[in-house]
């Protein structure tokens, strides 16, 4: 990797004042402003003493086709044609547009380009500097999704901070990585906000410009030499989709990066910041070039462009029009064949063939040919720092939880208090256990939207190779665990000592240790659906149908004996069947001289056990079982966080 700073103006440019998340200056006991700016000019003065040596990269597209089966009505499955026989070419320095009306396969082509279609799908070519790329292309490429995924709860520096710690070389030292945050924050304008927390429909952030612009400040942050942008300013008013433009067409041409974006209907001054534009209809290309040959192309079909009209709207609007006529297609695409041919004749399409394949492919394949910017043990410390500082800022989340959980279980306490040794005690205890079983589990239903947030940001983090899935995985069921614990300990004592369980020490931490399991794996399930399911509605239905059947089969609804046998496979999965036994066997076990009812001598806790089947379980085998289901679920989350890391379609 080559220099990144050699581009930028003056450092001093850079350095704004380090503030607090709520906007007041550092105080005494923070980074001072003194070592603040000398942290960010000594990272840019060591960056500088580097050569630079960055590679341009320009993309040629040959024949490209796309084809996906659709079922008829009838049952039967037919070709259908996405991307037909494209041909085009995006040069460093400019920023190419892909336009085109609703249906025309914008996103598929920009998808296909940035390799997020499985090659073998493809037919045709895709070159980089006249070579083949594989997917080892994503780490010298960034792709900015339509929708910003981001966490609302940190700033724009400490976003930006994370991604380069992330996706910068291990070599790289901390004043450097600081340094090159604050030239992504001048490059994109991002300085004014840096320290504003980027917020959502419930914390007040950042506007909804400078939000886009963060997103492509992180796809920038490993200085990609190509830059792929879907929709762009969608969604955005005119004003902040100029800025956002502006900004593309400044890092084209200063930064001779390869921009390629996905638009529908810029206005006039966005359009003159696009080099290129590629119209599609239908997945057939019937335009490229610049913008101001477009009046004449549409006038030799009959369509007069009218003066003082934006032509690329024009264009989009005829071919609209003309969408739905077989006629007014062919017209187009005819057009084009007779473009092309002419194109040929002038000899301009020989002249590009020879330039692309002389074109520069020095060190490409040492350029692409990267796995992981850091080491698996760096990724853990800085997810880990991450994820804690999530959770940390998400504290009535937390707090919230816990409320539910202390309320939940004082009340329930108060129902079964001073549980009594007959066989009513006997019902009460097998009552309460069953019932916060359920109660704990089905709290796990409110960190949904959190892992469905964080399932959108995974995917556009580790799509593009930011780090490996493991560890992601793995850093956020450990920064939750001590949280997860403070919560069982205080549902336990609660519920443990107010409804006069066994007074015994080891019976006491068992209870304790079990609620702990217990809450781990009700958030492990529902991180296994929020993994496999994007969609929050559906997700929840699943998991609470899920829950509610594991309650069934616990034990406690239907004993073992009154299973039908083509369910009793169920029993055994149920989740719930070994924290319900193991805590009623931990009781009972623990009244080992205790005799049961009036006289004394009517039911000892032998006979209890052996009533309710559980003269077998092992205290030990339930805390084991329940580990491996824990594992289980975060192993099936895990392999839908790599399902989506690839991200491709067939």
């Amino acid at each position: 990797m080559g220099n990144l700073y050699s581009r930028s103006p003056d450092p001093v440019m850079y350095i704004s004042s380090p503030r607090m998340m709520d906007g007041a200056p550092l105080k005494q006991g923070c980074l001072s402003m003194t070592r603040w700016q000398s942290i960010n000019l000594r990272g840019l003065e060591e960056a500088r003493t580097h050569k630079d040596e960055k590679i341009t990269y320009d993309l040629s597209i040959r024949n490209l086709q796309y084809k996906v089966q659709v079922k008829e009505k009838g049952g039967a499955t037919k070709d259908k044609v996405l991307l037909n026989n494209i041909s085009a070419k995006a040069n460093h320095g400019e920023v190419l547009a892909i336009a085109g009306p609703s249906g025309s396969s914008k996103s598929t082509l920009l998808d296909a380009l940035a390799g997020r279609i499985d090659r073998r799908s493809l037919r045709g070519s895709i070159l980089v500097n006249g070579m083949p790329i594989d997917q080892t292309f994503r780490r010298v490429s960034g792709y900015v999704m339509q929708d910003d995924a981001l966490y609302p709860v940190l700033t724009v520096r400490e976003t930006l901070m994370f991604s380069a710690r992330l996706r910068l070389p291990s070599t790289w030292t901390d004043d450097q990585r600081m340094a090159r945050v604050e030239i992504i924050l001048a490059e994109l304008g991002l300085q004014p906000c840096a320290d504003l927390v980027i917020g959502d429909d419930l914390v007040r952030g950042v506007s909804r410009g400078e939000k886009r612009r963060v997103s492509i400040a992180v796809d920038l942050m490993h200085d990609p030499a190509v830059l792929f942008l879907d929709k762009p300013t969608t969604g955005l008013d005119s004003f902040s989709a100029f800025q956002v433009m502006q900004k593309l067409h400044t890092l084209a041409e200063v930064h001779n990066r390869t921009v390629i974006i996905t638009i529908h209907q810029p206005n006039h001054s966005i359009l003159e910041l696009i080099h290129n534009t590629l119209l599609l209809i239908q997945g057939n290309v019937i335009f490229s070039g610049h913008h101001s040959g477009l009046v004449n192309y549409f006038s030799d079909i009959g369509y007069n462009m009218p003066e003082y009209v934006n032509p690329l709207e024009y264009a989009l609007d005829t071919m609209q029009k003309v969408k739905t006529s077989s006629v007014g297609v062919t017209q187009l695409l005819e057009l084009k064949v007779v473009k092309e041919k002419e194109k040929i004749m002038d000899g301009q399409a020989a002249r590009e063939l020879d330039a692309e394949a002389t074109a520069s492919s020095r060190d490409l394949d040492d350029d692409i040919n990267m796995t992981f910017a850091t080491s698996f043990r760096s990724e853990l410390y800085v997810l880990g720092e991450r994820n804690v500082k999530l959770i940390l800022r998400t504290r009535p989340l937390f707090f919230a939880r816990m409320a539910v959980l202390v309320v939940g279980g004082l009340v329930t306490s108060t129902f079964f208090r001073t549980l009594s040794y007959d066989m009513e005690g006997v019902t009460k205890r097998l009552s309460m256990t069953a019932f916060l079983l359920a109660y704990c589990s089905f709290t796990s239903t409110q960190v949904l939207p959190i892992f469905l947030q964080e399932r959108s940001i995974f995917i556009r983090e580790a799509s593009r190779g930011a780090y490996r899935p493991v560890s992601f995985v793995l850093c956020q069921i450990l920064a939750h665990l001590p949280f997860l614990f403070v919560q069982a300990l205080a549902f336990s004592i609660l519920t443990y000592f107010i409804a006069g369980w066994a007074n015994n020490v080891g019976a006491v931490g068992y209870y304790v240790w079990m609620w702990f399991l217990v809450l781990i794996l009700a958030q492990s399930m529902a991180a296994c659906c929020a993994g496999w399911i994007p969609n929050i509605i559906i997700c929840q239905a699943v998991l609470s149908a899920t829950l509610s059947f594991f309650m069934l089969f616990s034990g406690f609804f239907l004993r073992k004996d009154a299973i039908p046998k083509g369910w009793l496979w169920l029993h055994y999965l149920s989740g719930f069947k070994y924290p319900y036994e193991g805590l009623l066997v931990n009781e009972f076990t623990s009244l080992w001289n205790t005799n049961w009812g009036d006289d004394q001598t009517n039911v000892n806790f032998y006979q209890v056990l052996e009533k309710y089947d559980l003269e077998h379980v092992s205290l030990v085998n339930s805390v084991f079982v329940m580990t491996f289901f824990i594992i289980f679920y975060r192993g099936l989350y895990y392999l839908a966080f790599v399902k989506s890391a690839r991200d491709v379609r067939k």
